[in-house]
């Protein structure tokens, strides 16, 4: 299902086949509340519990639609108009709400008394709108509604990522040219062994002492014979 809607005043939520236009002086908490009921797709007279928290007397008007088994089932209150294929459901006269159900529906709406301007697509959420409208797939709409629900239907499919070329290999790493050999490892370069300071010291090795030369006290050497 897909949704459009007329930018206004009011606010507007679309969610699982629920559509609600809720008066301004609906407080936010409670916008979220009603919220949180249709995204969990809570039976319609829990929403209409939670607008209707503060009293029937100070109730602002508003506008219910929840496509079921049965139908499309419609709340409406004060001046908010539901449309359900050709049948048109309206409270005029009603101290409360007017309820009705709807056998079987390609599409409805809600919308309020001078609602007018360009149609958007929405994807669903919340909007402040013074027109909001649900489509079933197949259902033949106006121009602007069906170009809006078209453009709505494009966006919300991802576009597909491009395939590779066929028959396209990755290429290859080049290759070293042929003939081509590797350098040589430079050779070591031989170690230097460092020269001796001419000025460091020289260690001399004590020489062998000399035989004594010194003579005996005791010992006379007379001349010899031939003297």
């Amino acid at each position: 299902m897909t949704y459009s809607y007329v930018p206004g005043e009011w606010t507007a939520l679309a969610a699982d086949g629920g559509l609600a236009l809720l008066h301004p002086n609906i407080p936010a908490a409670s916008v979220r509340a009603v919220w949180k009921a249709m995204s969990q797709r809570r039976p319609i007279a829990e929403w209409l519990e939670i607008i209707a928290g503060g009293g029937i007397i100070s109730l602002p008007a508003f506008g219910l639609l929840q496509a079921g088994p049965d139908g499309v089932r419609v709340l409406v209150r004060g001046e908010v108009r539901a449309e359900v294929d050709d049948v048109e459901v309206v409270a005029d006269g009603m101290n409360t709400w007017r309820e009705h159900v709807v056998p079987a529906a390609g599409s409805f709406s809600l919308r309020v008394p001078g609602a007018g301007g360009e149609t958007l697509p929405l994807l669903g959420g919340i909007v402040f709108a013074d027109a909001l409208r649900a489509h079933q797939p197949g259902v033949a709409l106006p121009d602007g509604e069906a170009d809006a629900v078209a453009l709505g239907a494009a966006g919300s499919e991802p576009e597909p990522e491009p395939e590779p070329a066929s028959g396209s290999e990755p290429e290859p790493d080049p290759e070293p040219a042929s003939g081509s050999e590797p350098e040589p490892e430079p050779e070591p370069e031989p170690a230097v062994v460092p020269e001796p300071d001419e000025h460091e010291a020289t260690i001399m090795r004590p020489e062998q002492p000399l035989a004594s030369s010194a003579v005996d006290e005791d010992t006379f050497v007379g001349p010899s014979e031939d003297e």
